[in-house]
């Protein structure tokens, strides 16, 4: 299995995440497929966000994605 191609418009947006973590004082940032991870108000949307516990950046998608596995047990998170 190749790399998959990816749409120059998803390149130049990533390109232009990037150049804004560029500038941040942060080193390190996750990418999250949860917001508000194991909260009462967490949802599936992707989110950057920086390693160092401080909470200062957080970056969240405005759509949610849909999951495609099978339905999982009440009170449970699928896993990707």
């Amino acid at each position: 299995m190749g790399q998959q191609s990816i749409p120059p418009e998803v390149q130049q947006a990533w390109n232009t995440v990037a150049a804004f973590l560029n500038r941040q004082p942060e080193l390190s940032f996750n990418i999250n497929p949860w917001y508000r991870c194991g909260e009462p108000d967490e949802r599936n949307q992707y989110t950057i966000e920086s390693n160092d516990g401080s909470g200062r950046l957080i970056i969240t998608a405005d759509e949610e994605w849909r999951w495609k596995g099978p339905t999982p047990a009440e009170g449970q998170r699928p896993t990707a």
